[in-house]
């Protein structure tokens, strides 16, 4: 019976609790454990890791379907730079300070995880990398220039994507994994109790 009724108490104060205050959340977050803050604060440095890796594969998949060889240094960073930072900016606003800023979660924003770590992360990688590539392809003046655009597009994409879907498998499943642990995270913090300082602020 006790233990029901502290289920019930825990419900209660995780419905009452006012999750839209921001400064009540920032106070909350100051309670959690270490290893929860840096996962709060740095998850979109991993997700945004796994698209930079995402770049430099299809980088040097099409370099070696189209048998031109880029200069090593910028395309890299092009293809690797580039999505990292997209994808860190766009998973942060997203969920980590949307949460913090006290919006209502939603049975979606695991999927905003996926979009944002394989969709938008990784296609923009392997968008890139052809890009790159063709522009080296053509402009040697003795490849034979393709009679068809989308034929090319396809032959080159194909076995790119192929062979890079156990990537986006695991960034699907990192990406689900990290927005999940999010939102434990927000949901341990709002059953912590208020600090003191916060209530006496409050008062005031």
């Amino acid at each position: 019976m006790s233990e029901l009724v502290g289920n019930n108490q825990t419900m209660e104060v995780t419905k009452t609790l006012p999750s839209s205050d921001a400064s009540l959340l920032k106070a909350k977050f100051t309670q959690l454990p270490k290893f929860d803050q840096r996962i709060f604060e740095y998850g979109s440095v991993f997700i945004g890791a796994n698209t930079a890796a995402s770049g430099l594969v299809a980088n040097n998949l099409f370099s070696k379907i189209l048998k031109v060889r880029p200069s090593f240094l910028w395309p890299s960073l092009v293809v690797a730079g580039i999505p990292f930072f997209q994808t860190k900016i766009f998973y942060d606003i997203l969920i980590p300070s949307s949460l913090m800023a006290g919006l209502p979660r939603s049975p979606l924003h695991n999927t905003v995880g996926i979009l944002v770590g394989t969709g938008l992360g990784g296609l923009t990688a392997v968008s890139l990398a052809a890009a790159i590539n063709t522009a080296y392809f053509f402009k040697d003046e003795t490849k034979p220039v393709p009679e068809s655009v989308s034929r090319f597009a396809v032959k080159i994409f194909k076995p790119v994507l192929l062979k890079m879907k156990y990537l986006f498998l695991f960034q699907a499943a990192f990406s689900v994994l990290l927005s999940y642990s999010h939102y434990a995270i927000y949901e341990k913090m709002l059953t912590l109790p208020p600090s003191d300082a916060n209530t006496e602020e409050q008062k005031e």
